[in-house]
């Protein structure tokens, strides 16, 4: 869980930074930021884990697992929104990539390290 990124059922992007402890409860919590405004959450992994129900009634995943740190490397960061950019190797070699968290494409050679 701790360096994933997810995207929660409203379509932001975070990346969850370590797991805690809540002093209260001793339950574990889940801290995680904001990929684009870089602001810091924490909600119990419990919650973060469960099903959210829409006004529609509707369940859905609070969070949804949709990348792994450990499954590509850095690149660079993206011009538009400063996220970290990582690639697999087949994209890289094309030298043009798309931010996940805001959609914008950069070429590499462009890109802030």
């Amino acid at each position: 869980m701790v360096g994933k990124i997810y995207r929660n059922f409203k379509g932001s992007f975070y990346i969850v930074l370590m797991l805690a402890t809540d002093t209260v409860t001793n339950g574990q919590v889940v801290v995680y930021q904001n990929m684009i405004t870089k602001q810091s959450y924490t909600r119990p992994q419990s919650e973060f884990n469960d099903l959210k129900k829409l006004s529609d009634g509707k369940l859905v995943k609070r969070f949804t697992c949709i990348s792994d740190r450990n499954e590509s490397k850095i690149i660079g960061r993206c011009e538009e929104c400063t996220a970290v950019i990582r690639s697999e190797d087949e994209i890289e070699r094309s030298g043009v990539y798309e931010c996940f968290a805001c959609g914008q494409r950069s070429v590499k050679e462009t890109m802030q390290a």
